[in-house]
């Protein structure tokens, strides 16, 4: 018997911190570019010397400020 879930699956459910230092490989963006969107107003969250941001504040962000290119 084929069951459907009653509340489809979110992609974006959980953990959705992405390093700085692996910003390239995860979003496709340069460090560089996340430290000018911090500069903007993007959210980051630092552990010790290693910086945070959330891919959904990153496209929240892209999308209502507008991205700008370096």
């Amino acid at each position: 018997m084929n069951e459907q879930l009653s509340t489809p699956v979110q992609p974006n459910s959980g953990f959705d911190l992405v390093r700085l230092s692996k910003s390239k490989k995860e979003v496709d963006l340069s460090p560089n570019t996340i430290r000018a969107y911090f500069q903007r107003g993007l959210p980051y969250y630092k552990m010790g010397k290693a910086i945070f941001f959330s891919r959904i504040q990153l496209h929240q962000f892209i999308t209502t400020q507008g991205a700008v290119k370096l």
